[in-house]
């Protein structure tokens, strides 16, 4: 048995089917229960397929395996896989395409700048972008929708961040409702105003805004180090991990249907990895 990701790669395994006596020589898969998927093969030891779009609560696919030995003998079982509602990108394969890109000038007209660099790493199986002076650039993905659940990623910054810089983290359900984190200027943090924050906006006003205070964590980069940051989104409350803080939003209860991630970064040369969405159970 097994738990997968929707839209995710699953693996059957029968490897551990055995004989007392002689050799397997036949195995035959079979779905027997949940919304019907294509496998690979119905006959190899260990075929795949793409788990299906599922609702928030979750499905269960049953497959039976049977297994035939060379003494014409054979037994069956079943093996349980549960889907889970959400989505992930681990860039086990490069899935730039999956992206929306928006390069954002700071200057009109602007001058003509480096390009940004929206690549894969194939060695580190993760993005790397890489943002020149006086650009910003988003990029965005659909999400599952929902107004609850978990969402996650890991980015390492390359370089501290300038003055101008930083990395901006939302999800919206449009451009005048979202949660975000933002992360500014981090190594020059001139006033509180400055200070790296979570923001609820609703109607395009801002209803909750809560700043971390552990300035150490955040402006000491050199050298840089890994983040992860951590959403758990719910109409009532809100908290974010990042910093080593944990941050609350819980002033406003109005429900945001979050279906898109958007990422910002300004001036900046960054990792991402493991940018995930679950829902809530």
């Amino acid at each position: 048995d097994n738990t997968v990701l929707m839209e995710q790669t699953a693996t059957l395994n029968g490897s551990g089917s055995s004989t007392p006596s002689g050799t397997i020589t036949s195995y035959l898969w079979q779905q027997v229960a949940g919304t019907t998927v294509t496998l690979s093969s119905n006959t190899a030891v260990s075929p795949t397929f793409t788990a299906p779009t599922v609702t928030p609560a979750g499905a269960v696919l049953r497959f039976q395996l049977t297994v035939t030995d060379s003494r014409s003998l054979s037994a069956s079982d079943n093996v349980d896989i549960t889907v889970d509602w959400g989505s992930l990108d681990d860039f086990s394969t490069d899935t730039r395409s999956s992206y929306t890109q928006l390069v954002v000038p700071f200057h009109a007209p602007p001058p003509p700048p480096p390009d940004v660099q929206f690549n894969y790493d194939s060695v580190g199986k993760r993005l790397e972008v890489i943002v020149p002076d006086d650009l910003g650039f988003i990029f965005s993905k659909a999400l599952p929708t929902n107004n609850s659940g978990v969402f996650s990623l890991d980015f390492y910054p390359r370089t501290t961040y300038p003055i101008g810089g930083g990395i901006w983290i939302r999800l919206m359900a449009d451009a005048n409702n979202y949660y975000e984190m933002a992360a500014f200027q981090w190594d020059n943090v001139l006033s509180p105003g400055e200070l790296p924050r979570v923001t609820k906006v609703v109607g395009g006003v801002v209803v909750d805004n809560v700043a971390f205070s552990n300035i150490n964590n955040y402006v000491s980069q050199n050298p840089p180090i890994a983040y992860h940051v951590t959403f758990r989104f719910t109409p009532t409350v809100t908290t974010v991990q990042a910093f080593g803080e944990t941050i609350v939003l819980n002033s406003n209860t109005t429900s945001i249907n979050v279906s898109k991630v958007e990422l910002q970064m300004n001036q900046q040369e960054a990792f991402f990895d493991n940018i995930q969405l679950l829902a809530v159970p």
